[in-house]
C-alpha cells in the first residue's frame, strides 16, 4: 500500500491499522480487545475448498472449516476458551500473525475492503510441534458515524487448508 493511496483517504490507513490490530490482539489473546474489533453483525468464515481451485462460495449450503455469523458467535467461542475446558485446545497454540501485501479501497462512504496476505506460527506446546498456516484475508471494514471502525466480515483462505493440528480462530 503506497502512502498515497492510503493519504487521500484517511478511512483506508485507519482500516489497515484495524486489520494489524487484530493480529496483534489474537498473538497477546487479548480476547476484549479482539472482539471489540468486531460489528455486532460480523461474519467470520473460512470456506473450505471444494476442489483444487474453487472455494465454497455459500456458508449456509457448502463446507465451511469455520463459520460464524454473528459477533455473539464470537464471543460464545471465547467463552469457551476462555473457559479452559476443552481438552483439545488446551493449553492454548502460541501464535505470531504476519502480514503482507495489504490494500485497502473504499467501497461507498461507509465501508473499506482490506485484502492482505497472511501467515501464522504456531507452537503447540504439548508437543513442541511448530506449524505455519497461511493464506488471504478478505475484510469489510464498517465506518459509522461516531463509532470507531469495526470488522463487517474476515473471510480466510486457507492456502494451505491440509492441516496437522488444531484450526480456531486464534490459528487465523
Amino acid at each position: 500500500m503506497s502512502a498515497s493511496s492510503t493519504s487521500a483517504d484517511p478511512r483506508l490507513q485507519a482500516a489497515i491499522d484495524l486489520v494489524q490490530r487484530e493480529g496483534v490482539a489474537l498473538d497477546d489473546r487479548d480476547w476484549d480487545a479482539w472482539l471489540d474489533l468486531y460489528d455486532p453483525r460480523a461474519v467470520f468464515w473460512v470456506p473450505a475448498w471444494l476442489d483444487n481451485g474453487e472455494l465454497a462460495s455459500d456458508p449456509d449450503t457448502q463446507l465451511s472449516l469455520i463459520y460464524h455469523e454473528s459477533r455473539a458467535a464470537l464471543e460464545e467461542r471465547v467463552r469457551r476458551i476462555r473457559s479452559q475446558k476443552s481438552v483439545v485446545a488446551m493449553p492454548l497454540m502460541r501464535t505470531v500473525h504476519f502480514l503482507s501485501h495489504v490494500t485497502a479501497r473504499a467501497q461507498g462512504d461507509d465501508e473499506v475492503q482490506v485484502r492482505a496476505n497472511w501467515s501464522v506460527r504456531t507452537l503447540d506446546t504439548r508437543t513442541q510441534a511448530e506449524h505455519t498456516l497461511f493464506g488471504r484475508y478478505q475484510f469489510r471494514i464498517g465506518f459509522a458515524p461516531d463509532d470507531a471502525p469495526r470488522i463487517r466480515c474476515k473471510q480466510v483462505t486457507l492456502v494451505n487448508d491440509r492441516v496437522p493440528t488444531l484450526l480456531d480462530i486464534y490459528c487465523l
